[in-house]
């Protein structure tokens, strides 16, 4: 009743109930950016050397010169 009154209703999480049961009451904003679900830097360091080594190497097998 306070948002048909014209009240400010605080956002809240949006996504699956099932999964996220905090998504609830509806009926508020939603934001879909979850800050825990962010990849950490060292996350981010990891995927880059896994990416450079499993593309490297396939840059290698087809007889190309890595840091083209």
């Amino acid at each position: 009743m306070h948002a048909l009154n014209g009240g400010y209703i605080d956002p809240g999480p949006g996504g699956d109930p099932v999964r996220s049961p905090e998504v609830f009451p509806t009926g508020r904003n939603i934001y879909q950016l979850d800050p825990t679900n962010i990849p950490t830097e060292v996350a981010m360091e990891r995927v880059v050397g896994l990416l450079k080594s499993t593309l490297g190497g396939t840059i290698n097998c087809m007889g190309a010169t890595q840091g083209r």
